[in-house]
């Protein structure tokens, strides 16, 4: 983000006095794509946890398992 930002100031004149715009589109397109990299191992994690315990442990831990989710939900209401 900071190398686009130098990047479109070393390159596109006038920014500084105001009399053009840089290209915000670009930065929002970095950190689109960084914030969709960091929400993939959460996701994983919570699609894969009940097919992991349910092959390894059985239905009754994976039961146990989805209640407990279930049940400790009440608590993270901000």
């Amino acid at each position: 983000m900071v190398e686009e930002v130098q990047r479109q100031f070393n390159t596109i004149p006038g920014p500084m006095e105001g009399t053009a715009k840089l290209d915000c589109a670009i930065c929002v397109k970095i950190s689109t794509d960084a914030s969709i990299k960091e929400m993939i191992p959460p996701g994983a994690l919570v699609m894969l946890t009940p097919l992991i315990v349910g092959t390894f442990f059985g239905v009754e831990t994976l039961s146990a398992v989805l209640a407990g989710s279930l049940t400790s939900d009440d608590n993270c209401d901000w």
